[in-house]
């Protein structure tokens, strides 16, 4: 009884402490999307600017349209990759609590293999109970 509570109290702590970490970081990633996006936003901004007077004057310069439009392109690649490396961040999370989203009807019958209704988890075709939580599977 003692070691059951123990165990409980053990897998508490660690939950919380994989989900306070994945928070942080997410925290952190999100603070630097919104401070590109901020960038990007600026930089639109400046970009309609020099262009509306480029046009009023009659010399566009198309280097600098360029220029500020690649400027542009590589944020969009840096908040692309944030949000990549946020999704990671769920992912790992995930993987070290062992939950798992419950899969599709669609990525069930696209995967070899059966997915447990439960917990999503994937077993072997023709196995007749789920690998990771015991439940019964059914074919």
């Amino acid at each position: 009884m003692l070691e059951k509570l123990k165990n409980t109290f053990d897998r508490g702590i660690a939950t919380v402490s994989v989900k306070s970490e994945s928070m942080v970081e997410i925290s952190r990633i999100k603070a630097q999307i919104q401070g590109l996006q901020k960038q990007q936003t600026a930089l639109i901004h400046q970009l309609g600017g020099e262009m509306y007077e480029m046009w009023k004057a009659g010399t566009l310069n198309r280097e600098r349209f360029e220029q500020v439009c690649g400027e542009i392109c590589g944020i969009e690649k840096a908040i692309d990759e944030q949000n990549r490396r946020m999704e990671q961040v769920r992912a790992e999370e995930k993987q070290l609590l062992g939950t798992q989203p419950v899969a599709t009807a669609e990525a069930a019958q696209a995967a070899p293999g059966m997915f447990c209704p439960a917990c999503g988890a994937k077993n072997q075709a023709g196995a007749r109970f789920c690998v990771s939580c015991g439940n019964k599977l059914v074919e």
